[in-house]
């Protein structure tokens, strides 16, 4: 089996309601689904995505040079392929719309090779179980005290055990009454994680961890900026364990298939790391 063709289209949908967290507002989202086609008939479908910027970069840098690299190869001999990918995008810089472009084209690698064996592809990457736990998480930090409850009570009823709300607003006593308004709402069984969105230089974090600390949450996600290495290893301290799709951080990880880290890359890192998962 050979890939015959990879095409690219993108799309930009607003959001139906405010998006923003403690960085970014968000206009629009840009998905773009890519398909590879081989001349056995099967065609495996793959997507990246952004919160508005590079999407129309990442749709060149897939049909206009990893195409020309992966015409008339064998879609499924993914781990070579994304080696041979990762090294020729590595020529023009690490991550960004790179592994973006990558990861769109190794999902729809491994759904051609799923479909080519016949299987369920959480089986082909080899899954451990039948079932894993999620989490409730949404784009809330807009939301008032009254509003934010509401859509905790939403994931509840959904049978999540576990929510995931944002913080880093600029007052300090916002986030603690928000925090503490969910974690009285969920009770004590339920598992609290909280997201600031690369929110705070470390002087500011640390302040702030200090005040959460007693909340014995989950997990902080993205505290500092992603490539404040210095940084993270300062907050190594705190009890509260940190969390990064970008960093690696107190052994905790959460592999997102398509930003930054695609599905081959997801799987390497699985097999090395304690893995959470979000619903």
């Amino acid at each position: 089996m050979k890939v015959i063709d990879v095409a690219s289209r993108i799309y930009h949908i607003p959001p139906t309601v405010s998006w923003e967290d403690a960085t970014h507002r968000v206009a629009n989202l840009e998905f773009i689904i890519t398909r590879v086609t081989t001349d056995a008939g099967i065609v495996g479908e793959g997507f990246a995505y952004t919160t508005g910027i590079g999407g129309s970069a990442i749709l060149a840098l897939i049909d206009d040079y990893c195409r020309t690299m992966l015409v008339g190869q064998d879609p499924r001999q993914i781990e070579r392929l994304w080696s041979f990918l990762y090294g020729q995008l590595h020529r023009s810089g690490t991550g960004g719309i790179n592994t973006l472009a990558l990861g769109a084209i190794d999902i729809a690698l491994w759904d051609i090779a799923a479909k080519w064996y016949d299987v369920p592809l959480f089986r082909l990457l080899g899954a451990r179980r039948d079932s894993i736990p999620t989490y409730g998480s949404g784009i809330d930090l807009y939301l008032d005290s009254d509003a934010l409850l509401n859509q905790v009570e939403g994931f509840l009823a959904q049978g999540h055990k576990a929510v995931k709300i944002k913080i880093g607003r600029d007052n300090a006593e916002e986030d603690l009454n928000r925090i503490t308004s969910v974690k009285k709402l969920i009770g004590p069984t339920r598992r609290l994680f909280v997201d600031a969105n690369q929110r705070w230089n470390v002087a500011d974090c640390m302040n702030r961890l200090q005040k959460i600390a007693a909340f014995n949450l989950g997990w902080i996600e993205e505290p500092l900026h992603a490539e404040d290495i210095r940084g993270h290893a300062d907050l190594r301290r705190f009890r509260c364990p940190l969390r990064s799709e970008r960093a690696y951080i107190r052994g905790i990880s959460l592999p997102n298939i398509c930003r930054p880290t695609p599905s081959t890359s997801s799987k390497q890192t699985c097999a090395a790391s304690e893995v959470s998962a979000s619903g």
